[in-house]
């Protein structure tokens, strides 16, 4: 009874560590029933949240229902690359259920690959590639890298009470600073300069997430993402517009400045470069593994590429379709050749490069701050971004096949 015990309350760390490292739940749910029937827990049942993992053995419903909570749920691609390595090698046989429990507690206690100056700096890195994406110009990647140091080091602040906050203290900060530098910035795009920085913060990727599993059935968790996500939206438009009125209150800047004003002074010949900077910015400030640099490199190329040759015939919302359906197959490929490169890891860059957290941004921006016509417009435009995006991902998921049958093996020993 005691090694049941103890393989029970594995699954439950396991699952609780996984979802805190932003692994969507439907995968988490079946990756532990899979290595449940490995482990000898043949009848067991999981169902998680995005705060809470629940396990029970149908065979012996007795013994009631264990439970873990989240403790911070977010995206530590170098964390979830380890959980993945080590549930690999159990499936292989390599690693054993008790070693397991020790690598376990040992992944859940590690600290970031980099120290916090080395994240910040990535921080920076990651907002400066995303800026040539989304405002080609000299002036935006200078602006963006400065001030993604700055967002970097309000994120790493390791208090949880105040990153409740950062959703409105990053906007508000970055708003007043590019609104405050007046004619130092003239020419540029205000909303799109205030939005670069503020990719970490973005919940382009939880949007996403949730959406994937609404379609997968996860009513609950895609439910609360959704949520959470268009609250984030929302508060981080509240921080930006508040900026707008300071700054227009002290030196008369007019808040027709949020207004989305599209600059493209060095066109897309620097696309390559952009895409390089945020897989780097990836590895430095996600602690994403070295090895894993070209693998994301590839699959934002791919998914780059696709929506912009899609564009070229369709709209733009719904060329993320072609973006998204082009990079999953990559994904799933790599992840069948490269085990230790988990899908997360390499699709959360490429869901953050198809861009649906800050076109809701701007869009909210405009619609709490400036022009509610438009506003409505482009967050509705990325409503069907999104919903474009998620049913890429799902096409190309089922073309791939990638939910393979849980292969029944030995047992891996409890000793």
């Amino acid at each position: 009874m005691r090694a049941v015990d103890d393989a029970e309350t594995f699954i439950v760390d396991l699952g609780a560590a996984l979802i805190g490292s932003g692994t969507p739940i439907y995968d988490v749910e079946n990756t532990l029933e899979g290595l449940g029937e490995l482990i000898g827990l043949e009848h067991l049942q999981v169902s998680g949240l995005p705060t809470m993992i629940f396990v029970e053995d149908r065979s012996e419903p007795e013994r009631g229902v264990r439970m873990s909570t989240v403790r911070s749920p977010g995206y530590e691609l170098g964390r979830l690359a380890e959980l993945n390595s080590m549930i690999d090698r159990m499936h292989t046989g390599v690693t054993d259920l008790e070693t397991a429990r020790r690598e376990l507690v040992e992944i859940t206690e590690s600290r970031p690959r980099y120290a916090w100056p080395v994240r910040a700096f990535g921080s920076g890195v990651l907002c400066a590639g995303f800026a040539l994406i989304l405002q080609p110009s000299l002036l935006g990647l200078g602006v963006a890298a400065v001030l993604g140091v700055l967002v970097g080091l309000l994120l790493l602040v390791p208090r949880p009470e105040f990153q409740t906050l950062v959703p409105v203290i990053g906007p508000f900060t970055v708003t007043l600073i590019v609104l405050g530098a007046g004619d130092l910035l003239s020419g540029a795009n205000p909303v799109r300069m205030i939005a670069a920085p503020l990719l970490l913060i973005l919940p382009g990727a939880m949007i996403t997430t949730g959406t994937m599993e609404l379609s997968a059935g996860q009513t609950v968790s895609g439910s609360s993402r959704m949520i959470q996500g268009l609250m984030v939206l929302l508060l981080m438009a509240i921080g930006t517009v508040l900026a707008a009125v300071v700054v227009e209150n002290l030196v008369g800047v007019p808040d027709g400045q949020l207004l989305d004003r599209p600059v493209d002074q060095i066109g897309p010949m620097w696309s390559l470069l952009a895409l390089l900077l945020l897989a780097v910015g990836f590895h430095l400030f996600m602690s994403a593994p070295a090895v894993s640099i070209p693998w994301i490199l590839v699959v934002l190329i791919i998914a780059y590429g696709a929506q912009r040759l899609s564009a070229l015939v369709i709209y733009d919302e719904l060329s993320a379709f072609f973006g998204a359906f082009a990079m999953t197959p990559a994904v799933h490929l790599i992840n069948r050749w490269r085990r230790g490169l988990p899908q997360m890891l390499l699709f959360l860059p490429a869901f953050l490069l198809l861009v649906p957290g800050a076109a809701g941004f701007i869009g909210v921006t405009e619609l709490v701050g400036a022009d509610r016509s438009v506003g409505a417009q482009a967050f509705q435009n990325t409503l069907v971004t999104v919903v474009a995006i998620t049913l890429g991902v799902l096409v190309g998921s089922v073309i791939m096949s990638p939910r393979r049958p849980h292969r029944r093996r030995r047992p891996v020993s409890n000793h």
